[in-house]
């Protein structure tokens, strides 16, 4: 991977940004504009990344997207900005302004999670600190806490309880949590293809910035249509060309610089200079 920040890097992105005429800006929540926290409600977006996102979401040549695994009301809330369009549940739950975009036969798929609720939440009994968060669409089997000598039972529980229903649901591991989702054409990569062809813009160019597992497919289809793809965190990439930032506190850095080469046009920020 190559770092974004180091002067050669940032100037082959500065030189693809302004010849953009829109920038579609896709952006992961835990882990990519916050850091991973224990629990999901500590996961507080801060004030200066809400400003830069706010600030940022105002240039008409510039459309924002935070793409997450957080149910979309959720997302919603704990960002809470206007005039950006909002990804929930791994790409099953769009919201455009008023408009939103949902999967077919929405309410067997609640019933078919809220079965699993009902006899994967009993595990956190004897699997101390593991629980279950029901996101409507879809569920996250959270064990970040529970001692890694049991990890391997408590995943052969989880699997006697799934197998049934093998065919209606898709299990995908992210950091120290399990994703369950209808098996259905829809992921955070099919969410980016859909809000890319919203655009009328011939020449756009597409960000995406994402830390997890769940994010590898759209990193992969930005940087193949010729975007700029970016790995928050830790971990590596077997994808060609794919950028790298260390943490939230580089994003932010990345989103400040952003915005100020918006404001000043052709000017070309150094990334030693903030």
């Amino acid at each position: 991977m190559k770092y974004l920040l180091s002067q050669r890097n940032w100037t082959g992105v500065v030189k693809k940004i302004t010849k953009a005429r829109q920038v579609l800006l896709f952006l992961d929540y835990d882990g990519t504009l916050t850091p991973i926290k224990p629990h999901p409600s500590l996961a507080k977006l801060s004030f200066r990344t809400k400003s830069i996102l706010r600030e940022l979401s105002h240039f008409p040549g510039i459309s924002i997207c935070i793409i997450s695994g957080r149910p979309l009301e959720e997302i919603r809330r704990v960002v809470g900005l206007t005039g950006i369009t909002y990804v929930g549940n791994h790409g099953i739950e769009i919201g455009m302004g008023r408009r939103r975009v949902s999967i077919p036969r929405a309410s067997q798929t609640r019933r078919s999670l809220s079965y699993l609720y009902d006899r994967l939440g009993p595990l956190g009994r004897n699997f101390p600190g593991f629980w279950v968060e029901n996101k409507g669409f879809t569920a996250s089997l959270h064990y970040r806490q529970v001692p890694g000598q049991e990890v391997k039972e408590l995943l052969q529980e989880i699997e006697s309880v799934l197998t049934p229903l093998s065919g209606k649901f898709v299990v995908t591991a992210g950091k120290k949590v399990w994703e369950i989702r209808p098996k259905i054409n829809r992921d955070k990569a099919w969410a980016v293809k859909f809000l890319s062809r919203q655009s009328k813009s011939v020449s756009r160019l597409l960000i995406y910035l994402g830390d997890d597992f769940t994010d590898h497919k759209a990193l992969f289809k930005v940087q193949h249509n010729g975007g700029i793809a970016i790995k928050v965190g830790r971990g590596s990439s077997d994808i060609n060309g794919v950028y790298h930032l260390k943490s939230p506190r580089e994003v932010l850095s990345f989103l400040t610089k952003l915005a100020g080469l918006i404001r000043l046009g052709s000017n070309r920020p150094s990334p030693e200079n903030s």
